[in-house]
């Protein structure tokens, strides 16, 4: 992507990349932490369209359970979680502590769903 950083393009998203926009794995993370899941196949790549915008519902020693919006921005499921019975065991080196939603609408989901 010559010309324009990360920030900027997560930005044109709609993305607002925290401070530090590192793997999980060097971050201190706790339930309602906001992420980004970036799949092996992606390399880290955070504009790779696989990459699912969610929040940590728990912790192990292993892994972050996640649960992950709906992708489209454009309708109303953007707001609405593509996982609501279960939490996604997901590796901490394939998350990136972003935050994509405001905190509020994290904390009702967890309310409600976990």
């Amino acid at each position: 992507m010559a010309g324009i950083t990360v920030r900027k393009a997560l930005a044109k998203k709609g993305l607002v990349l925290s401070e530090q926009a590192t793997p999980a794995s060097g971050e201190l993370v706790k339930r309602g932490t906001q992420v980004l899941y970036v799949p092996t196949h992606a390399y880290g790549n955070l504009m790779h369209p696989d990459v699912e915008a969610g929040f940590i519902t728990s912790l192990s020693v292993k892994f972050a359970f996640c649960r992950f919006w709906y992708k489209d921005r454009a309708t109303v499921r953007a707001r609405d979680l593509r996982t609501k019975l279960n939490s996604e065991a997901t590796s901490f080196d394939d998350l990136y502590v972003v935050d994509t939603v405001g905190q509020e609408l994290v904390d009702e989901a967890l309310k409600t769903y976990c």
